[in-house]
């Protein structure tokens, strides 16, 4: 049997060609990253120079999610109700996140578009929400780290823009993961921008 190359209803394209769907991307970045995740995150934090020591990623089990609803998801497994929390807690999700017992990675993802100011209004609230929500009742208060993952053409003022009083460490763009992984998903990704 051949390996067919499209489909004539997309033009010769395959639908991985043609989709700029971001969802679609972080699903190729998470089953990356969880085949390893420690050397992943030791990458990202090389790269965003995050500042971690790889001795702290050696020694911390690590579990990677994909579409995070922490919010929603926290409220119900304790037990509690919407009632009296904001109602973004309801449908706020994170795109992917690295879980440790002493530290939290949170990485926004964008691909044909780039972050609004609405958008960094969020992150900003997300990182307080957090900790009230989450750690209200823990005796252990873990780091909060929050990452930007865009296309390397996607270029906003960093000193100019709210981006680094809301983001730690610098960028990561899916051009660096194309180059790191091989994978030609990550090149489609950081292709797609802007969205036209």
């Amino acid at each position: 049997m051949s390996k067919r190359e499209g489909y004539s209803y997309l033009n010769g394209n395959k639908w991985v060609d043609i989709t700029r769907e971001e969802r679609f991307f972080c699903l190729v970045a998470f089953n990356t990253f969880n085949a390893e995740p420690k050397s992943a995150l030791k990458w990202i934090n090389k790269k965003c120079q995050l500042g971690l020591e790889n001795s702290f990623i050696d020694q911390e089990e690590w579990e990677v999610g994909f579409e995070v609803a922490l919010y929603r998801d926290y409220i119900h497994h304790s037990g509690d109700n919407f009632k009296n929390k904001k109602t973004r807690f309801r449908k706020r999700t994170f795109d992917l996140c690295f879980f440790s017992e002493n530290l939290i990675i949170i990485i926004e993802a964008k691909a044909h578009s780039g972050l609004n100011n609405k958008q960094l209004k969020d992150f900003k609230e997300d990182r307080s929400d957090i900790k009230r929500l989450l750690f209200k009742n823990s005796s252990n208060q873990p780091g909060i780290i929050f990452i930007v993952l865009k296309s390397s053409k996607y270029n906003p003022n960093m000193t100019n823009s709210n981006m680094h009083e809301v983001f730690d460490g610098k960028p990561l763009n899916w051009m660096d993961l194309f180059k790191k992984y091989r994978e030609p998903v990550f090149k489609k990704a950081d292709d797609v921008y802007p969205l036209s």
